[in-house]
């Protein structure tokens, strides 16, 4: 019969550790990948954003500039019809002021147009742009990081000396019961030489 290894406690803890480390591992490792499509949703809803924050601008901007065309053309006939033709002994400038409220009016027309395109169109750009990657953030935030497995749990090494000695101290504990029981010497017999042992 052989003795127990004096280490087995110690292994069985760690194989329990080890089992633990495992379940605990794959937990997570479900966890991250759920969040993961969540991730990948967010992320699909956040470009669908932008795409529909950059269209909803340019169409605002063609609107703009298409007012601006029709409010043009209205202004250029107003003008037409009640220019001021010269039949001969007028002013030189008769007709001047209306002709520079026409212009007037157009140059504040094209800046208009001119800034939805330009300048308007870059604010809104610089903002979608924020809102973006502002969302993205969040959302990668919100995933988290995925599990890491972390140091290996260290299985202690069977003993075989130790299980030896505990073998050999357990056969002696067996050999000197059994020597006071009976109460008698184990020797007492003679040697291949004749000599008394």
């Amino acid at each position: 019969m052989c003795a127990r290894d004096p280490n087995e406690a110690a292994r069985q803890a760690a194989e329990q550790r080890q089992q633990i480390k495992l379940a605990k591992f794959g937990s997570e490792s479900i966890k991250f990948h759920n969040r993961g499509t969540t991730y990948k949703r967010g992320k699909e809803a956040a470009a669908i954003g932008y795409s529909r924050g950059t269209s909803d601008a340019y169409v605002k901007a063609l609107d703009i500039v298409s007012t601006a065309k029709a409010t043009k053309e209205s202004l250029v006939r107003g003008f037409a019809s009640s220019m001021y033709v010269d039949e001969g002994g007028s002013a030189r400038r008769a007709g001047r002021g209306k002709l520079l409220e026409l212009l007037s009016k157009t140059a504040q027309i094209d800046k208009a147009s001119s800034d939805a395109f330009g300048r308007n169109m870059d604010i809104v750009h610089q903002g979608l742009n924020r809102e973006y990657v502002s969302k993205q953030a969040k959302n990668t935030a919100r995933r988290g990081v995925a599990p890491e497995w972390g140091a290996p749990v260290m299985m202690p090494p069977r003993d075989p000396t130790g299980q030896f000695l505990a073998s050999l101290q357990m056969g002696l504990g067996i050999v000197s019961s059994v020597t006071g029981i009976l109460g008698t010497d184990i020797g007492g017999g003679t040697n291949i030489l004749g000599k008394t042992v």
